[in-house]
């Protein structure tokens, strides 16, 4: 039998960071089949790879370079709303009680939090400034669970350090830096850092928190944000 060649539909969003629509199409059978065997092992870099994978391929002309963690979420949560549907009938374990919980909601009622008056430009004192982006996945992946906050902090703002603005000159700056951005920023003063902090403790983050009560009666919620859970719901039909 000859082979007779598919055009799947095509759909458009916005793109969080530049508000522009872009056109994306849904999964294809082999995407998901690649989806299911990667969540049935359950090793988070591989789903996030195999996530930016999807996005690549799904969506057109787009730029995943250095894209931020709730950037990335959205547009693959757009591209399972149109490829399986947008509503999610499913259930979960309560970490309090264990008892099985309902988990049924709107894939659209997911959004983007973002903080108020939070820039990724930092004026750090009179004579210098930052340009800081939002971190990725590949940005979070190089943290351990030995580190404590404070480090985990200057890791990402040496990886995320795009330019440094001092007195009327502009310094480019990049992962290849590294070493250099990270004694820039060890040589801050405290005052100075707790801005920088400031800005990753406030990052946009795509996420849902769902209510429900348990049998005691307790009125409990969990929030539900990730790639691990989209991936979760990229398979619930």
């Amino acid at each position: 039998m000859r082979f007779i060649e598919n055009n799947p539909p095509k759909f458009k969003t916005k793109n969080p960071t530049t508000n522009k629509e872009i056109w994306f199409r849904p999964f294809l059978v082999k995407e998901e089949k690649k989806m299911l065997m990667i969540s049935e092992l359950g090793n988070k870099e591989e789903l996030i790879k195999c996530a930016k994978e999807i996005v690549i391929d799904c969506y057109d002309s787009l730029n995943t370079n250095n894209i931020p963690t709730y950037v990335l979420d959205y547009l693959f949560n757009q591209i399972r709303i149109k490829s399986v549907g947008e509503n999610i009938d499913s259930k979960f374990v309560c970490p309090y009680t264990e008892e099985l919980i309902d988990l049924n909601f709107n894939l659209n009622d997911i959004q983007i939090k973002r903080k108020e008056n939070i820039s990724n430009k930092i004026k750090i004192d009179d004579n210098l400034t930052i340009l800081l982006r939002e971190p990725s996945y590949e940005d979070l992946a190089s943290l351990t669970q030995e580190e404590i906050e404070y480090e985990n902090i200057i890791e990402l703002a040496s990886r995320c350090l795009i330019k440094i603005y001092s007195n009327n000159e502009v310094f480019d700056m990049t992962i290849d830096d590294y070493d250099s951005n990270k004694d820039f920023f060890l040589n801050m003063t405290t005052k100075q850092f707790n801005k920088v902090i400031d800005f990753f403790e406030n990052i946009p983050t795509y996420e849902y928190v769902y209510s429900y009560q348990t049998k005691d009666g307790e009125n409990r919620s969990i929030t539900i944000s990730g790639i691990e859970d989209f991936f979760m719901f990229a398979s619930a039909i």
